[in-house]
């Protein structure tokens, strides 16, 4: 794809994400390589500007991880769009949002982009807490999901939100792949396990870890890691509430007004 094209992409994906409008499809021709979509992340990244206040990691189904070659995709999460447990969120009617459980970590030190690949033990000593979380995972292409990961991965990596809840008390001593989850948005429930990431939550930082390192990219102690959907997601519109919990104990809650 040549570069005017690439930056015709995220010049609309930007505006599109900054001025609160919904396009019909994709502008453009959907990337044909990871290489490609995640450029254009980062050129949409940086035509909305802003502190990026962390990441947010998706697994992938298999069929499509053996497509293209990986296990997960990520997308940044700015800081713009970072919500403590109980905030009350604007939402247009229109918007198409969804929520997810997810566990998130806080960083306690940097984890510098390096050419040897990190282990799960090694990320584990950056790692200062564990909470309960939510993504808003949501694009400004409607139907986002029916044109694939590439077009996804494109913007933003699909997210639209990110809201951090109770800590997961003493998770050092815990089974991180053995947590029960439940998400519950108005009357309609989902249920999980940290376990439905592969690997659990560090091994989600530790991919991410690498990932970002071979793009040149740095983690950041204070930046939050959201590792992906534990259960399903579920549909939030103007007036929903939403609330993800973990153990029966570390909690985040959200209230969507009507814009």
């Amino acid at each position: 794809m040549s570069d005017p094209a690439v930056d015709g992409i995220a010049a609309e994906l930007a505006a599109a994400r900054l001025g609160g409008i919904r396009l019909d499809t994709f502008p453009g021709a959907i990337p044909e390589t990871l290489d490609e979509a995640y450029h254009i992340q980062n050129l949409v990244a940086a035509r909305i500007g802003g502190e990026i206040a962390g990441w947010k990691v998706a697994a992938l189904p298999a069929n499509v991880a053996d497509r293209l070659g990986a296990e997960r995709i990520c997308g940044p999460i700015l800081k713009a769009n970072v919500f403590s447990s109980g905030s009350e969120l604007a939402w247009p009617e229109d918007a198409d949002r969804k929520v997810e459980a997810e566990l998130a970590i806080k960083l306690r030190a940097d984890l510098p982009a390096r050419s040897n690949p990190y282990s799960v033990n090694e990320v584990r000593d950056a790692v200062g807490d564990i909470h309960a979380a939510m993504e808003i995972a949501g694009s400004c292409i409607r139907e986002v999901a029916s044109l694939g990961a590439l077009a996804i991965v494109s913007d933003m990596g699909f997210n639209a939100g990110f809201v951090h809840g109770d800590p997961v008390d003493g998770w050092q001593h815990v089974d991180l792949e053995r947590i029960p989850a439940s998400l519950r948005v108005d009357s309609e429930e989902a249920v999980g396990a940290s376990g439905d990431v592969p690997g659990g939550p560090l091994a989600a930082l530790a991919w991410l870890a690498n990932h970002l390192g071979a793009r040149n990219i740095h983690l950041r102690a204070g930046q939050w890691i959201s590792t992906g959907c534990c259960g399903r997601m579920i549909e939030a519109v103007a007036g929903s509430s939403a609330r993800a919990l973990f153990a029966d104990r570390a909690a985040a809650h959200v209230t969507f007004a009507r814009a």
